[in-house]
């Protein structure tokens, strides 16, 4: 029996996924071997066929799970997990040789861990322009970790699904991905699915470790240095953390909408004076910020009764 398995799901992943494969296919076996489960997330192009090239150079299991909802397709691979670790992947990451047998090390040197990380970092397809570089924030555009985080006992929030390795005991305590989060349906409603899980699992205490042994690179598509992409994405990433507010915190929404609003204005303000300065760095951090609290706001107004 392999001692770890390998979790991807694939959603439209044509322009990536070869490159992922790829890579995974020149993994250091680590010992006792691995396998992968890729779930075909009801892709409607070339990815199922790009999939199958792989079958003779990867020990692949391929899954078709037909509704695009990314949670619900990582729940239905779970059922096919064997071995003691759980390594999440996404469809446009490029791991290092010795990935796995890192994650494996990594478990065995922290037995009473549950949760292991490592950082994702961008692979542009060219060098990013000034204002992508400067304006936007890397973390919530393009899941790429900041450089300064320290080995060892992390929060959850810095552990991200692309680089992600679970003990199985912990799903076999029953926990399993909130399908309300991630991408669904073919568009992406509430990020951070991954995250969610790590945050809800760590509060019944599983603890997380992050290190900054094997990093895997995340590869960028030229048309997410769009403003329409970017705008998309921050308010996305708005109300995503508008929800995970609501569950963290016993906040008042009236006073956090209050809040919002000035500071979308602020940004709002900061936007127009950006044209005539000729900023375009400051046009793209305000245009992220607008962004940001329109997504935050359209999860907290309406204001319902139980919110009050």
């Amino acid at each position: 029996m392999p001692s770890l398995t390998v979790i991807l799901a694939t959603f439209n992943g044509a322009e990536t996924i070869a490159a992922t494969l790829g890579a995974l296919s020149r993994l250091e076996a680590p010992d006792g071997g691995w396998k992968l489960v890729v779930v075909n997330n009801g892709s409607t192009d070339g990815t199922k066929a790009i999939v199958e090239t792989f079958a003779d150079r990867l020990p692949l299991q391929f899954l078709d799970h037909p509704v695009a909802n990314k949670n619900a397709a990582l729940n239905a691979a779970l059922a096919h997990v064997e071995g003691d670790l759980v390594v999440f992947a996404d469809d446009d990451i490029i791991a290092r040789p010795d990935w796995l047998v890192g994650f494996r090390r990594l478990a065995a040197e922290n037995p009473s861990f549950a949760i292991f990380g490592a950082p994702m970092q961008p692979l542009w397809p060219s060098d990013p322009p000034p204002w992508i570089e400067h304006g936007i924030p890397w973390g919530a555009a393009f899941a790429a970790h900041p450089d300064d985080l320290a080995d060892g006992p992390a929060p959850s929030h810095v552990i991200w699904g692309g680089n992600m390795a679970v003990r199985r005991s912990v799903f076999d305590a029953g926990h399993r991905f909130d399908e309300a989060y991630g991408p669904r349906l073919g568009r992406n409603i509430l990020m951070a699915s991954e995250t969610e899980f790590t945050w809800r699992v760590e509060k019944l205490g599983h603890a997380c470790w992050f290190s900054n042994r094997f990093p895997v690179g995340h590869q960028i598509q030229p048309s997410q240095f769009t403003p329409s992409w970017l705008a998309g994405r921050a308010r996305r990433f708005g109300a995503t953390r508008a929800v995970r507010h609501k569950a963290m915190y016993r906040s008042s929404p009236l006073r956090d909408s209050a809040r919002a609003v000035r500071r979308l204005c602020g940004h709002g303000a900061r936007w127009l004076l950006s044209w005539p300065a000729a900023d375009r760095t400051a046009r793209y951090r305000a245009m992220w910020g607008v962004n940001y609290e329109f997504g935050y706001l359209s999860r907290r107004i309406p204001i319902t009764k139980s919110d009050i």
